[in-house]
């Protein structure tokens, strides 16, 4: 328990001295979904979003449900991880939550500076941690006649960093 708040108080804990595939090994290990901060050291958005990360309130959300792992993406070898997933970065930073048995997106975000916030990072966290917000049951919503804004434009963007450009287009054509 006290180990858990100090975590907590610390803000997100991202794993360090690991590689992706042994981030995916411990998510797996602890039966817990894969978040990816995908970003670029000399991004002023991305380096802005450390003091987000740094609060107590992100740190037990992130910290409690999943394995946090930051992917630079100016190393070359991180990007053949993303295309080996079909995953396009079109900005940074660009927010992945994976289900780390089968390596499936469940969950993107890509964020502008406005966005910046303690609310705006844990919201899509929690989308994240729900099972019903996962990019693999957003078709049957749609079918089911779900059109509000927010899931359309949430599903668009998950269905471009999936580079599934027929599913982007098509949530944004009913937005």
């Amino acid at each position: 328990c006290a180990v858990q708040t100090v975590i907590a108080q610390r803000g997100i804990q991202f794993l360090t001295n690991k590689n992706f595939n042994q981030a995916i090994a411990l998510a797996k290990q602890q039966n817990k979904l894969l978040f990816v901060e995908a970003y670029a050291p000399d991004c002023h958005v991305c380096q802005s979003f450390k003091g987000t990360f740094a609060q107590p309130q992100v740190g037990a959300l992130y910290n409690a449900k999943f394995i946090n792992f930051q992917l630079d993406l100016r190393q070359q070898a991180n990007y053949q991880i993303l295309r080996q997933l079909n995953i396009t970065i079109n900005a940074t930073p660009t927010f992945l939550f994976f289900e780390p048995k089968t390596m499936k997106l469940v969950q993107a975000r890509i964020f502008g500076e406005g966005e910046n916030s303690v609310i705006n990072v844990n919201a899509i966290g929690q989308k994240a941690a729900n099972p019903a917000e996962h990019f693999g049951g957003m078709a049957d919503r749609l079918k089911k006649g779900e059109k509000s804004p927010g899931f359309l434009l949430n599903y668009a963007e998950i269905a471009r960093v999936a580079g599934d450009t027929l599913t982007n287009i098509k949530a944004l054509n009913e937005y």
